[in-house]
Order: C-alpha cells, then sequence, then structure tokens
C-alpha cells in the first residue's frame, strides 16, 4: 500500500509540475481566486516552501537518504499498521517527486500560492500532511510493556514489637 500511494503522489505531482512548466511563463501567475489563491511558477533550489534557497545539492543528498531510508524502513517491516504505511508513503512520494525535479531541472517547480504563505507544491503538502499525522501517531502511541514480569516496587512494611510494660517477651 505504501508504495502505490507513493507511485500516485509521485504521478500527480510529476503531472502537475509539467503542465506549470509548460503552460506557463517563469514567475507567471495566474489568479483561481483573486488575492487569495494563484497558480504562480516559482523555481525553488531550497527546501520545501523556499526555505534556505540556492543550497540545491544539499537538499539532493538529504532527500535521497530518506527516501531510501524510507524503503530501508518499510523493508525491514517496521510499518506496523495501514496509517503507519498510508503517511509513509505519502512522504515517501512527497520526497521522490521533489528529488525528481532536483535530478532532472536542478530546481523544484512550485506553483501553489496562497499570497500569504511561501508558494509550495503537492510534494511539498504530502510530506508536511504525512509528518503531520505521523507525529501525531506516534505522539499518542502508548510505550509498549517489555514482556517481562511485572515487578513490584511495593514493599511490606511491618510494626516492631514495643512492649511497654518494662517485661522481656
Amino acid at each position: 500500500m505504501m508504495y502505490i500511494i507513493s507511485i500516485v503522489i509521485v504521478a500527480l505531482d510529476q503531472l502537475v509540475k509539467h503542465l506549470i512548466r509548460t503552460g506557463m511563463t517563469y514567475r507567471q501567475s495566474i489568479p483561481v481566486i483573486k488575492n487569495v489563491l494563484h497558480l504562480s511558477y516559482v523555481k525553488n533550489t531550497g527546501m520545501s516552501f523556499g526555505l534556505f534557497p540556492g543550497v540545491n545539492i544539499v537538499f539532493l543528498v538529504i532527500a535521497t537518504i530518506i527516501v531510501l531510508s524510507i524503503v530501508i524502513f518499510e523493508r525491514r517491516g517496521k510499518l506496523k499498521t495501514p496509517a503507519e504505511r498510508f503517511f509513509f508513503g505519502m512522504i515517501l512520494g512527497g520526497a521522490a517527486g521533489n528529488l525528481i525535479d532536483r535530478y532532472l531541472f536542478g530546481f523544484i517547480t512550485d506553483f501553489i500560492d496562497f499570497r500569504i504563505f511561501p508558494v509550495f507544491n503537492i510534494a511539498d503538502s504530502c510530506i508536511c500532511v504525512g509528518a503531520f499525522f505521523l507525529f501525531i501517531i506516534y505522539f499518542k502511541k502508548k510505550p509498549e510493556s517489555s514482556g517481562g514480569e511485572d515487578i513490584s516496587t511495593e514493599v511490606e512494611v511491618t510494626e516492631p514489637d514495643i512492649n511497654t510494660s518494662g517485661n522481656k517477651p
């Protein structure tokens, strides 16, 4: 299931980015809802939401490590629940979608522009949503018991035998 989610996200992300790159000129902005939501063609050499621009190679290496780590994590059976597989699939798909852009073009195509927030894309959204829900899942998860016996920390305290009459017992 994780790989299917990833493939769908990569396909959708790459299709829309291709349409933006071929159907718009760089820095063109088309209002969808005027002053609220625009499609704006931006080339991002930083990380998600345009942070840390100009260090594409660093993020190329980091994204590659993240993609490989998720695949290895899944292959070793560390993802136990469908929710974990789904949300890691979102992160994997988003990271792979942006990684393809970095390898092929040297930048990531961003286009979703809410005017009050940095321009982003489908892959960025999937990474953030997947990470958010995984945080909630792992934050709410109760620690598992070690499987050993329950060791009680209670100590039985007894009252000392006090003879107040002065006679020996």
